[in-house]
């Protein structure tokens, strides 16, 4: 009964369990400003009429929008988002944070299929506001690196940067759960995967991690770097956990900016 009630396949609403921790308190002071940016809160509407909340954070005379999947926890109100968005904001680029279903003022419950069609919804606004695919950088922060893999295996963008990510779902799944080990392959979904993204064809992609990842170690991002196509570059932080990369502040920021840069040349098509 346990084998068969933690089967991935077989118990959906575990998985979702698992992958999602959603905070519906959200901060309404906090996050209204960051680095000198006065945020336009948004409404996003998904593919299927969850309404979902966001930050527009417009930065004058920027010519690059960050669209920032977060990870599983919390919302964009929180200190762990606002200190990346902050930073994102620190290099020059406009940021558009949201929320996933179920998460903050968003509507709706999470799912893996949903958070991966409110990405797209999210895209798709910013499309809508004139901002083109060229312009566009996507960026996915733990388990949204997932989301974002999944996002740019439908549309074409500037450029990728998944930051503490795991190579797969199962992989991951199968380090932290020893009964996990005894499912097969096929039994664990696989749209959050890295690994199917970064072999395809794809935009510039940056691989970012921190050496001292306690929850997704850092050996997954090495393998997603040692496996991806060209263009990819792969930043990796030595006493950062995860996430966060305070200790290495201005060389993490540099190195976003640099990258940010380098985006936008070269359309890669989706396939």
């Amino acid at each position: 009964m346990v084998v068969w009630f933690c089967c991935p396949a077989a118990n959906p609403a575990l998985v979702n369990v698992i992958l999602f921790r959603p905070l519906k308190v959200f901060d309404e002071f906090y996050g209204k400003e960051l680095a000198g940016v006065r945020a336009e809160e948004v409404n996003i509407t998904s593919s299927d009429g969850v309404r979902l909340f966001g930050r527009f954070y417009k930065q004058k005379g920027a010519t690059k929008v960050v669209l920032y999947n977060h990870g599983n926890g919390g919302n964009v109100s929180m200190p762990y988002c606002l200190y990346k968005i902050n930073s994102l904001l620190s290099t020059g680029v406009s940021v558009l944070a949201y929320d996933y279903r179920g998460y903050g003022k968003s509507t709706g419950t999470p799912s893996i299929d949903g958070v991966v069609d409110d990405s797209a919804a999210a895209f798709n606004y910013l499309l809508s506001r004139g901002i083109k695919n060229d312009q566009i950088i996507v960026y996915g922060e733990s388990l949204g690196a997932g989301v974002s893999s999944a996002l740019c295996k439908r549309i074409d963008c500037a450029g990728v940067v998944l930051e503490s990510g795991f190579s797969s779902v199962e992989a991951l799944g199968k380090e932290k759960f020893d009964l996990f080990k005894l499912y097969p392959s096929w039994m664990f979904p696989k749209q959050f995967d890295n690994d199917s993204f970064v072999v395809r064809h794809h935009p510039p992609l940056l691989i970012v991690a921190g050496k001292l990842d306690e929850v997704i170690p850092w050996h997954h991002s090495q393998y997603l770097f040692d496996h991806a196509t060209k263009p990819a570059q792969f930043a990796v932080y030595e006493d950062c956990h995860h996430a966060f990369f305070q200790k290495k502040q201005s060389d993490f920021d540099a190195r976003l900016k640099t990258f940010f840069e380098q985006c936008g040349t070269k359309i890669a098509c989706a396939n």
